[in-house]
């Protein structure tokens, strides 16, 4: 932790030094790396949580400084308060809090978001906490040398169904945490090369979530041709361990992926990658497709849309095995229809194989189980600082076989739905 803070010392201090200049490399005003512009991350409107498949998506430099203040305080109903095949349902409360801060120049960006929430149901002792913090670097050394820092904590009750690093059932209260750092050099106007580090950390309070608790550790190459002015090809590598708390669950990960980067207008880009991911660990070996994508769109002043897509082996959500194949995707869409109404849209699909590394079926149902998660809202801007939501968020769980009562380890782990219906008033400054 210490090396991170002198790390970020140095960021803001090397800011003030004359910007270096190279003769034969003129200063380009884009980046070879996505920088973390607004919104740092989409917050979950019926509840103040965090998407963390939104984080960092897609940003850009911007100039000066910017300190935002915001809460609300929400009313609503969840019929499945424990995520449970038989879960009962009760009134909620939930107030929420945000600070946010940006500062940008020419060289450098910093991006910070920092909230907390607690959620009480009149009906079940006890509240939901939910605190998160989300931190990000960007600077432009020289104009050949970025470096990229972002850095995503959080410590809450509710599962995340938009990511691998949280099981789809409720487990009790877990800590989460993902921290990236990335280094770009342009070797050429074409050519550039990014490498990165990635640690992720899951760890579960409760006994019950002890068999996901894990340490990630990512090391990427990537080599990036701008084959023509808005269209970059890429070659990738990715080498990954996943060190488990539990005995027998420890594997590695390579991934040999090329695509592209293409900006098809100035609103509208997107990226691709194909290739090859190969698994090995305690409890087998195994080979898959490996496929990442991303679209995002700009309304203009309106709005945006980011949709995601990755099919490879991801790691398991169920004590049975530690990773299955999976296809996930995850929509986001804001959008105004008027200088005073508003609507947002959050989705999160997956789509995962039974199978454990060992290859036997982990429920004994069906081949596959799904999780799906939908929220559609809708905000009112009563003036500046104050608004009105509304809005119905569905979550559904299908283990296959499991909710039959068959082969499931434990009920924690059957199928489910839950509904939450809200209204909310909201506060920004």
């Amino acid at each position: 932790m210490k090396k991170w803070c002198v790390f970020c010392l140095a960021l803001l201090l090397i800011q003030t030094l004359p910007a270096q200049t190279e003769p034969d490399q003129p200063v380009d005003s884009t980046l070879g790396i996505e920088t973390s512009g607004e919104p740092i991350v989409q917050i979950n409107p019926s509840d103040g949580t965090p998407i963390a498949a939104t984080e960092n998506v897609t940003g850009e430099f911007t100039l000066g400084r910017r300190i935002q203040l915001s809460g609300s305080v929400l009313a609503g109903y969840n019929d499945n308060v424990n995520r449970t095949s038989t879960g009962s349902g009760s009134m909620y409360g939930n107030a929420n809090a945000a600070f946010s801060y940006t500062f940008g120049t020419p060289r450098t960006h910093i991006s910070l978001l920092t909230g907390g929430a607690l959620t009480y149901y009149f009906d079940r002792p006890g509240f939901d906490p939910n605190i998160h913090v989300r931190f990000g670097v960007d600077y432009r050394a020289t104009p050949r040398l970025t470096l990229d820092l972002k850095s995503s904590l959080s410590y809450q009750s509710r599962p995340d169904l938009s990511t691998s690093l949280s099981t789809s059932n409720r487990l009790g209260n877990f800590f989460r945490s993902s921290d990236r750092l990335a280094i770009d050099y342009k070797w050429t106007p074409r050519i550039s090369t990014v490498s990165s580090y990635a640690l992720s950390i899951l760890q579960y309070e409760s006994s019950a979530g002890s068999f996901a608790n894990r340490q990630e550790h990512t090391f990427g190459e990537s080599l990036h041709f701008l084959w023509f002015p808005t269209t970059t090809a890429v070659g990738e590598y990715r080498f990954s361990l996943q060190s488990y708390e539990q005995s027998g669950r420890d594997s590695t990960n390579q991934s040999v992926l090329a695509g592209v980067d293409q900006t098809f207008t100035q609103y509208f880009g997107g990226s691709l990658r194909a290739g090859v991911q190969f698994r090995s660990g305690d409890r087998g070996d195994r080979t898959s497709p490996h496929v990442e994508s991303t679209l995002h769109y700009k309304f203009a002043t309106r709005g945006s849309v980011v949709w995601t897509n990755n099919y490879s082996i991801q790691e398991s959500d169920v004590p049975g095995a530690t990773g299955r194949t999976t296809f996930r995707t995850n929509l986001n869409l804001n959008y105004g229809f008027t200088p005073r109404i508003s609507a947002s849209l959050t989705l999160s699909y997956a789509l995962r194989d039974q199978a454990g590394s060992d290859g036997s079926n982990v429920f004994g149902g069906s081949s596959s189980d799904t999780t799906l998660d939908i929220g559609p809202s809708i905000h009112y801007a009563v003036s500046r600082h104050v608004g009105l939501s509304a809005g119905y968020r569905h979550t559904a769980v299908d283990r296959g076989g499991s909710a039959s009562g068959g082969a499931s380890e434990s009920s924690l782990f059957r199928s489910y739905t839950r509904n939450t219906y809200f209204v909310g008033l909201n506060l920004r400054f």
